[in-house]
């Protein structure tokens, strides 16, 4: 047991980092393959509020603000799947801040934070990391998160998949995983919306969505509605914030937009990523497959009505 800590105690200090991706991935799949029970240490849930104080004082040093301006949740001796909204930088730091109880995170695709200050924190607290495109490691972190339910342990989970980079669409497609392992389980789901103003973050967490009475046949409707929940809640927020004059936007807000998402860590969360992990719904995916031929096709008058506005 020592020889193999040891040994994965030099693997994670001199690997290189794409090395260490898939060292680790394997290793996950290797350790937790036949999980039956995730131990929930004694001195997670100490170490948890003793990281929320270290969180606090990093934020209030880089000047950033959470808020939250409404919480009705439910007390309830069930565990609990905090189900929130994705925006970006930060919005995992200000979920934790909010949730205030102990609970873990489900990460995929972590990367480069492996070896840094939230990797290390992130570890202590409770973490399962994965990697969205190995099949298996996605299916070992699954057990691992559904084994730390069944004997009453909570997490903080992104259904969308994804930052929100859409300036319009209040919430995206919802993967079903978060409602499969709630009814599996008898969790109770907290909705939870949150929004970035600049360095200012606002949260609204809804009342508990019970599974009680459901089988999993009934997850996409569980699903439904815990998107129309996380709407509303995104919309108490709105009306928290005021009516803006239309001037006080760039003419180009679509470009600024994505812009102001994706700058703060845009060396490990790119684009791409955004667009290959959030969750495509089969008419989604119809429409792209009808328009992946307009950019082979060469503008000419004969093919003009192909780009001619309604």
């Amino acid at each position: 047991m020592l020889k193999r800590k040891l040994r994965f105690l030099k693997n994670y200090i001199t690997l290189s980092q794409r090395d260490l991706e898939l060292y680790l991935r394997m290793y996950r799949i290797e350790k937790y393959a036949d999980i039956e029970k995730t131990k929930i240490s004694w001195w997670r849930a100490p170490m948890h509020y003793l990281l929320i104080g270290a969180l606090i004082l990093i934020r209030l040093f880089a000047k950033r603000e959470v808020k939250v301006i409404s919480d009705k949740r439910i007390s309830t001796n069930k565990p609990v799947i905090y189900a929130c909204t994705h925006i970006g930088a930060h919005d995992v730091e200000a979920a934790f801040e909010a949730i205030k109880k102990p609970c873990y995170l489900f990460m995929a695709d972590a990367r480069e934070i492996y070896r840094t200050l939230d990797g290390i924190m992130l570890y202590l607290n409770g973490v399962f990391f994965f990697d969205t495109k190995d099949k298996q490691d996605k299916q070992v972190a699954k057990a691992r998160a559904i084994s730390l339910l069944k004997f009453g342990g909570s997490m903080i989970i992104y259904p969308e998949g994804a930052w929100n980079i859409t300036e319009n669409e209040i919430v995206m497609p919802l993967y079903a995983g978060t409602a499969e392992m709630a009814i599996w389980t008898g969790a109770e789901i907290v909705p939870m919306a949150i929004e970035r103003y600049g360095e200012r973050y606002v949260v609204a967490i809804g009342k508990n969505l019970s599974t009680e009475g459901l089988n999993v046949d009934d997850k996409y409707q569980l699903t439904n509605l815990l998107r129309d929940t996380l709407a509303d809640l995104k919309w108490i927020i709105w009306e928290n914030e005021g009516i803006h004059a239309r001037k006080d936007f760039p003419e180009n807000y679509s470009e600024w937009f994505l812009n102001d998402v994706m700058h703060c860590e845009a060396a490990t969360y790119t684009l791409e990523d955004v667009l290959a992990t959030r969750f495509r719904t089969k008419e989604m995916k119809e429409l792209e497959e009808v328009r992946q031929h307009l950019d082979q096709i060469v503008p000419r008058k004969e093919n003009a009505f192909l780009w001619r506005r309604c």
